[in-house]
C-alpha cells in the first residue's frame, strides 16, 4: 500500500500546538512539548492563521545570564531583554512586520549546529519566508549570532550581533551577509576588539584585499586612540572604506556596520532593541529573490508538496529554502508532487534541483494547463537551480508539477521545488485575471507564438526543439548545462528553454 505524506500532515504530527497557538502573544513552549532541540517562547503575529502567507522570522539568542534548561525558568529570562521584553511591554512592531518571533533557551554556550536544527524545525512547521530569516544576540548570544552566521552560510538574511562574545574568525561566509554589529567602548565583559575585529575581516573578505581598518577615521577625543570618541559613531562600510557618522541611527545602503557607542557598559542591548531604526534596518534586508517572481514557488516544506512513498530530508545539500530537500531513490510508486492554485496567464514553469553524481535521470509532468505537454526528462546529474521547462497557459485552477525516476533510472531523485512565473495575461483578461475590455491582446498572448524562448514551434503547435545538459544525451543547439530533454508534441504554448536560470541565492560551502 502506498504511502503518501504531506508536509502539512508532517508538521501536525509533529507539533499539534502550533496549530493552536495564540496569536499576538509570548507562548511558552518547554523543551519537549513541540521537537525543537530548545525549550522556547514563540510569538506569532495576528491574523497568521487566516492570511496563508510566508512571513519573515526574528531568531534571538540571549546572554549567560538568562542560560536555563527551557523549562523551569523559561518566561521570565526570556522577557528580560530583547524582543521578549518589546512584547511583553506592549510593542506592536512585530505584529506590524508580521514577524514570527522565537526565542530559545539554552543551559550552556549556544551552538550553531543546534541553532540550525531550531531553525530547522522552525521551517517545518510554520510559514517561513526564507529570504527574510534574521539572527541577533546579546553578549553570548551577539557570540552565537557569530557563530552561526559564519559556520552556515547564506542561512541569515542578516544579522545584528550585539557586544558579541565571539572571537574574530574567518569571515568568508558573511561577505554577502547584511550586518550591523553593536559595541561600547569600554565594555568590561566583553571587549571591543570581538566586534571591531570581525567587521573588519569581513571588509577584507569583501573587498578582496587588505582593507583600511574600521577605525582609522574613528574620531576619538583629543586624537587619543586609547579613548572613545565623544558620542554614539556608527561606520557604513562602502566596498572599499568605512566612512564614519554621528549617531546609532543611520540612513544608507551599507550593508556592514558597527556602531561604538562611547561609555563602559556592558548593556548595549537595551538601547540598541529599543531603537526601531535598527529594527527597521534588519528587517528591510531581504535575499534576492530565486525568480524574478516568486509568488508562485511552492517548496518541499511547504503544503503544496506531496510525497509518495518513503522520502527522507536531507541537508546534505541547500534547497530553496535553505534547511533541506526531499530525496529518494529512484523507483516505482516513487514521486513527488509540488501544486499551487494560479490565476488565468500565461506562467513559464521552473524545477530546482542541486546536482551531483549520485542523482537520477527523473520525469516532470506538468498537470492543470490548457495543453497537456509532454513529461521532460531531468538528469540531476548536472545543471540544477530553477531551471525552465517552458511556458504553458493555465486558465485558472491548480497547476501541478510531479516528478519520478524515469524508466529504469538509478540514484537519488531529488524534490527541492518549483516555481511557477507569471509572463503574460491572457486575450481578454486583464493582470487580475478580470476581462479586458480595451480590446487590445497583451503581447504575451496566444498571437506571440513565434517568440517563445527555447526553441522553434511549428505551425500546428508542436515544440521541435529539444535541449539537455552537456552531461546529458545528445543535444540539438549546445543547450549547455539544462539537463532537460522534452519529446516533441506539447501545445502552443509548450517549449523548452535551453540553459538553466540559476537562483541568485547566495552559494553556500
Amino acid at each position: 500500500m502506498k504511502n503518501v505524506s504531506t508536509i502539512a500532515c508532517i508538521a501536525a504530527a509533529l507539533v499539534p500546538s502550533v496549530l493552536r497557538a495564540a496569536e499576538g502573544e509570548l507562548v511558552a513552549r518547554p523543551l519537549g512539548s513541540t521537537d525543537a532541540p530548545y525549550g522556547h517562547l514563540e510569538y506569532v503575529p495576528p491574523g497568521y492563521a487566516e492570511d496563508g502567507v510566508k512571513h519573515p522570522v526574528v531568531l534571538f539568542l540571549h546572554g549567560v545570564g538568562e542560560s536555563g534548561d527551557g523549562v523551569t525558568n523559561l518566561e521570565g529570562p526570556m522577557k528580560a531583554h530583547g524582543p521578549g521584553k518589546l512584547i511583553d511591554q506592549g510593542s506592536t512592531y512585530f505584529a506590524e512586520q508580521g514577524a514570527l518571533v522565537f526565542m530559545p533557551q539554552t543551559p550552556v554556550w549556544w551552538d550553531a549546529n543546534t541553532i540550525h536544527a531550531f531553525l530547522g524545525y522552525v521551517a517545518a512547521n510554520f510559514r517561513v519566508d526564507p529570504r527574510r530569516v534574521y539572527v541577533t544576540g546579546l553578549s553570548m548570544g551577539g557570540g552565537g549570532t557569530w557563530s552561526y552566521a559564519s559556520s552556515h552560510p547564506g542561512r541569515a538574511a542578516a544579522i545584528l550581533p550585539i557586544c558579541g562574545a565571539a572571537d574574530p574568525g574567518d569571515a568568508t561566509a558573511l561577505v554577502d551577509v547584511p550586518v550591523w554589529a553593536f559595541h561600547a567602548w569600554g565594555d568590561p565583559t566583553v571587549p571591543r576588539t570581538n566586534s571591531i575585529g570581525w567587521v573588519d575581516h569581513i571588509a577584507d573578505a569583501t573587498s578582496g584585499v587588505d582593507a583600511p581598518a574600521v577605525l582609522g577615521g574613528y574620531p576619538h577625543v583629543d586624537g587619543n586612540e586609547g579613548d572613545p570618541a565623544a558620542t554614539d559613531m556608527t561606520a557604513s562600510f562602502d566596498g572599499t572604506a568605512f566612512a564614519w557618522t554621528e549617531g546609532a541611527e543611520v540612513s544608507n545602503a551599507s550593508t556592514l556596520r558597527l556602531t561604538l557607542y562611547p561609555d563602559g557598559s556592558h548593556d548595549s542591548w537595551t538601547r540598541t532593541y529599543e531603537a526601531p531604526a535598527h529594527w527597521d534596518w534588519l528587517v528591510e534586508q531581504v535575499e534576492p529573490t530565486a525568480l524574478d517572481d516568486d509568488t508562485y514557488i511552492v517548496d518541499n516544506l511547504d503544503e503544496g508538496a506531496t510525497f509518495t512513498g518513503e522520502w527522507t530530508r536531507s541537508e546534505a545539500v541547500p534547497g530553496f529554502y535553505w534547511w533541506d530537500v526531499h530525496e529518494r531513490a529512484a523507483g516505482p510508486d516513487t514521486s513527488a508532487s509540488f501544486s499551487t492554485p494560479l490565476p488565468p496567464a500565461i506562467y513559464e514553469v521552473y524545477v530546482s534541483w542541486t546536482a551531483g553524481p549520485d542523482r537520477a535521470q527523473v520525469t516532470a509532468q506538468i498537470d492543470g494547463a490548457l495543453e497537456a505537454p509532454p513529461a521532460t526528462t531531468l538528469d540531476m546529474t548536472q545543471g540544477g537551480g530553477f531551471t525552465s521547462l517552458g511556458q504553458l497557459t493555465f486558465d485558472g485552477g491548480t497547476g501541478t508539477v510531479t516528478l519520478a525516476g524515469a524508466e529504469g533510472a538509478t540514484g537519488l531523485v531529488i524534490a527541492d521545488a518549483v516555481g511557477f512565473v507569471r509572463r503574460a495575461d491572457l486575450p481578454g483578461l486583464d493582470s487580475s485575471g478580470g476581462v479586458d475590455d480595451s480590446g487590445d491582446v497583451d503581447s504575451g498572448g496566444a498571437e506571440a507564438t513565434d517568440d517563445v524562448p527555447g526553441g522553434d514551434v511549428t505551425g500546428d503547435g508542436d515544440a521541435t526543439a529539444t535541449t539537455e545538459g552537456t552531461g546529458g544525451a545528445a543535444q540539438d543547439d549546445d543547450a549547455g548545462g539544462c539537463g532537460c530533454t522534452a519529446t516533441p508534441g506539447g501545445g502552443a504554448w509548450w517549449a523548452i528553454v535551453g540553459g538553466a536560470l540559476r537562483r541568485r541565492r547566495r552559494q553556500s560551502s
